[in-house]
């Protein structure tokens, strides 16, 4: 569902019980490529965000510090295969 974010952030704030925080990050996972509001930097909104990134992804750059050493190089450690 497109607006599944605004739903169910509404449904944990009317029925749920969780503390607002939660409802918040719910409604931010999508982030700025959606009509939803984007997560706050550094907050657990901006986690919810990644970690929804990372699992959607079908492989994640971990943004390894270059030059890679040479003895590193033949097992493409700057990726991981998250399937």
């Amino acid at each position: 569902l497109q607006d599944h974010d605004l739903k169910m952030a509404a449904v944990v704030r009317d029925r749920s019980g969780l503390d607002e925080p939660v409802a918040r990050a719910i409604e931010s996972h999508m982030g700025p490529w959606y009509e939803g509001p984007t997560p706050t930097p550094g907050s657990i909104e901006d986690l919810v965000h990644t970690a929804d990134m990372i699992a959607s992804a079908q492989s994640v750059d971990i943004g390894s510090p270059t030059p890679i050493p040479r003895e590193l190089q033949s097992y493409a450690a700057n990726k991981v295969d998250v399937d």
